[in-house]
């Protein structure tokens, strides 16, 4: 399905789980995108032309397709530690800015 909504945060529902080529095109309105950790696959081309996106939260998305963020800007916020080795090399070709989140894992003693 198609996004055509005005919304100006912009959350994929839970039940989806692959991005289609050109789910997300030529919205002026989005300024942040959020990516839950339940969407599997971001296809080549998923998201385009979002001018004033600032900010995307992206889940632990298994694989990410080459051009998945086509004409887009704003700083990528993962979920995961470090770039998986499946997502295509070109999956960000517009260079935004990318932080990884690090998982702290500790151990508890009662």
């Amino acid at each position: 399905h198609k996004y055509s909504g005005r919304k100006s945060i912009v959350t994929i529902p839970k039940n989806v789980k692959i991005i289609k080529t050109n789910a997300i095109d030529g919205l002026k309105s989005i300024k942040k995108l959020i990516i839950p950790n339940t969407v599997e696959l971001i296809e080549s081309f998923a998201i385009n032309n979002l001018p004033n996106l600032k900010e995307i939260d992206l889940g632990n998305v298994n694989k990410i397709k080459e051009y998945a963020f086509w004409k887009c800007s704003g700083i990528i916020n993962c979920n995961a530690d470090a770039k998986p080795y499946i997502w295509d090399k070109n999956w960000n070709v517009f260079n935004n800015g990318i932080i990884f989140k690090k998982r702290i894992k500790t151990n508890y003693s009662v």
